[in-house]
């Protein structure tokens, strides 16, 4: 018997092991530590009558706001972004929409081009940069010392800022997640749909437990000084950004309220090449990112 053949079994029972550990042994002690903190907090005001619930923010008082909208070659879904940004409960006053199109080769350009809504604006990048160099390009030109970053392909709730924004009241919070929903056939909802769930609900816990670490690049929000720019090779923004956060000494929390949706594939083909597609829009080779921006408006 050779080296393989006598280390294979405890390969085969790590792997297995790490497998059951993810899906099956952290979700129960995340769900046991999460029950014990949320009955202790239910305990505390009962007795004390500590308010635990997050205050609306008086209209008056809400802070300006910045979307960061990163687009490449997005004339699909761009028609149903800008209407849905123009159905947005926020005032429209204190409100500030960046597209940066990311060296885009079909008609987005054009498409942004043509709105003439007084708090959007366009940046286009003579080529493509990737997705950090299109991010980091819209927080330079950002008005507000409140972010919101999402996708073209993503519709907000009318109240999803409104619910972002109320947590920035409290100056330990650094990032505030949103809750994305996918709307899909019915394949999709046996298959993504179930799995989505599944990890919105260990993200709620993993919240209330103060230990989130990541969040849906689709909806979320971050007070400006906790951005740190991102390098072209970083591939995982909606990652990096809000550990940054935490770096800096900052909370980062979920808000389930903050509601956005998105449309998963037919089938789960076209799924795996969605996500494919995504992965490869993260990055781009470093020789494509020797360019000059320009802004279009």
């Amino acid at each position: 018997m050779n080296v393989l053949e006598r280390i294979a079994p405890y390969i085969f029972w790590s792997s297995f092991a790490l497998v059951c550990y993810t899906y099956f042994i952290y979700p129960v002690i995340l769900f046991i530590w999460y029950s014990l903190t949320q009955c202790y907090g239910d305990m505390q005001y009962l007795i004390r009558r500590r308010e635990r619930r997050v205050q609306r923010v008086n209209p008056d008082a809400l802070p300006g706001v910045t979307f960061i909208i990163p687009a490449y070659n997005e004339e699909e879904h761009l028609p149903g972004k800008i209407s849905n940004l123009r159905q947005t409960a926020y005032p429209f006053d204190k409100l500030q929409v960046i597209f940066i199109s990311d060296g885009s080769t079909d008609q987005t350009n054009a498409i942004l081009q043509s709105f003439t809504d007084p708090f959007i604006e366009v940046v286009a990048l003579p080529c493509r940069g990737g997705k950090p160099t299109a991010l980091n390009r819209g927080v330079e030109l950002a008005k507000h010392d409140i972010l919101v970053f999402s996708d073209t392909s993503t519709l907000f709730a009318p109240n999803a800022v409104s619910n972002l924004v109320r947590h920035f009241a409290d100056p330990r919070i650094g990032a505030v997640c949103g809750s994305v929903q996918l709307l899909g056939s019915e394949e999709s909802e046996h298959t993504e749909g179930i799995y989505w769930r599944f990890e919105k609900i260990l993200r709620l816990m993993e919240s209330r437990l103060g230990a989130t670490v990541n969040a849906s690049g689709a909806i979320y929000a971050l007070r400006r000084k906790c951005f740190v720019p991102l390098r072209a090779v970083d591939l995982v923004d909606d990652f990096l950004i809000p550990m940054n956060a935490r770096r800096l000494g900052y909370k980062v929390i979920e808000d389930p309220e903050a509601l956005a949706t998105e449309f998963s594939a037919d089938t789960v083909r076209d799924e795996f090449t969605r996500r494919a597609r995504l992965a490869m829009r993260k990055h781009v080779p470093r020789s494509t990112n020797i360019c000059t921006n320009r802004t279009a408006r």
